[in-house]
């Protein structure tokens, strides 16, 4: 006779290995990182993940990244995937991690894209090189995930719709739809203030700053305060640095105001200009750094034509032996 618990005994259900697929999966995708720190992790993997392992990965590959930035560069391509999630929570907590790493690990100047380009076809040393690809990708991935965030902001619920039968919705769940289309809107809104605020000498800048002008504008208030709330942390900061922000955004509010009649602006539209801090020392200052990097710049094209000089006479006179 066969025993009845061999006969009886059942497998495991579908929640229940899918589940262990999971586990399995976010054990396996954290010993690949702990061992080959360079992988890549697929994207379809990263799909499989319930979002508490999707957390985790954005939390672990973001301290990653902060901690040796030349070495984990790479892995901000997983985080910009989990910046297209379709859970709002993981899309949410993407972004603005990857705001944070971006604020921490973005060099104090301007990268010259072009002038990267041409030195890295020229001969340079490895640790010259190295920069230099750090920078160039860096970049990259910062003009990507700006325009990620612009594409969240500029998000209307007919996206959210498309392909699907929209005759056939209740008008509950077209407000659903639009509800979640606002909250993609304030978080791309939410990322590029905070990307502004810590990186307002970086790549990019008159672009989002003339995307945050133009949301004091918006029909919905949570955006407008949004964007008021960080035009005036600008205007009213006597830091000489914020400057050129200031015209830039005094530029971009005199471009709306030529644009459309006063009764269709907001009523608060006007008010940042009253927080302005553009004295004369504000000014001055800014001038002041700006003849001193302008006369940096002309001693640096001075010595370089003088090396250029130097250089060309040596091949005259070896020429002229020959």
């Amino acid at each position: 006779m066969k025993s009845s618990f061999k006969r009886n005994k059942s497998k495991p259900s579908h929640k229940e290995s899918e589940g262990i697929t999971r586990i399995k999966a976010f054990t396996l995708l954290n010993s690949m990182l702990k061992k080959d720190p360079r992988a890549v992790i697929p994207n379809d993997e990263i799909d499989a993940l319930d979002l508490e392992s999707k957390a985790k990965i954005i939390e672990q590959i973001s301290q990653f990244i902060v901690t040796n930035p030349e070495t984990n560069l790479h892995h901000i391509q997983t985080l910009q995937h989990l910046c297209e999630d379709n859970s709002v929570i993981i899309l949410k907590m993407a972004c603005m991690s990857l705001t944070e790493v971006f604020k921490d690990i973005t060099p104090l100047y301007d990268i010259n894209e072009t002038m990267i380009k041409h030195d890295l076809q020229t001969q340079l040393s490895k640790e010259d090189r190295k920069q230099y690809n750090f920078e160039y990708n860096l970049l990259q991935h910062y003009k990507k995930f700006v325009s990620n965030c612009v594409f969240l902001l500029r998000m209307r619920d007919k996206n959210l719709l498309k392909g699907a039968p929209v005759d056939k919705l209740t008008k509950e769940q077209r407000k659903e739809f639009q509800k979640m289309a606002n909250e993609f809107n304030f978080i791309g809104l939410l990322c590029l203030c905070e990307l502004l605020k810590k990186l307002h000498h970086f790549n990019l800048r008159k672009e989002i700053a003339t995307v945050i002008i133009r949301k004091k504008t918006s029909r919905l208030t949570p955006m407008r305060d949004l964007a008021n709330q960080t035009i005036n942390e600008f205007l009213k900061d006597p830091n000489p640095s914020y400057f050129e922000i200031k015209t830039i955004i005094i530029a971009g509010i005199a471009k709306i105001c030529t644009k459309y009649p006063e009764k269709k602006l907001p009523n608060d539209f006007y008010d940042c200009l009253l927080e302005m801090d553009l004295t004369i020392n504000v000014v001055n200052a800014y001038q002041h750094d700006r003849n001193n990097n302008e006369e940096d710049q002309d001693e640096l094209r001075k010595a370089r034509k003088k090396k250029q000089k130097e250089v060309a006479k040596e091949i005259e006179r070896v020429t002229k032996k020959g």
